[in-house]
């Protein structure tokens, strides 16, 4: 009975190492695979909320509106362009995250300014 929860506290432990050590930024690209929470996840509430409503809604309408000009192309263009655009600024949004390590440097080992 210890052993097994010996093992469960020990893989909670490494599981917490792990998100830790992840880099946060490409992490918010992969979860705007649904564009809005990789914004979400950089504490950019705002943003990440209206992306996920209004944004996602123009683009199903601005897709709708260019397929039959674009012959169908615009099933396979909009979307992608979409969410390249959405992971690429969610990259390279600033992480507003209280624990993250370049707004914390005593998490990092270095000292506070």
């Amino acid at each position: 009975m210890k052993d097994e929860f010996n093992k469960e506290i020990d893989a909670l432990k490494e599981f917490s190492q792990v998100v830790e050590t992840t880099d946060r930024n490409k992490m918010a690209a992969l979860l705007s695979v649904i564009p809005g929470l990789g914004h979400l996840y950089k504490r950019h509430f705002g943003t990440g909320l209206t992306i996920l409503i209004a944004g996602n809604a123009l683009m199903v309408l601005a897709l709708f509106w260019l397929i039959l000009p674009t012959l169908g192309l615009a099933l396979v263009l909009v979307p992608a362009a979409w969410w390249a655009g959405i992971a690429a600024s969610a990259y390279y949004a600033k992480d507003l995250h209280p624990r993250h390590p370049a707004r914390t440097p005593e998490l990092k080992g270095g000292e506070a300014d």
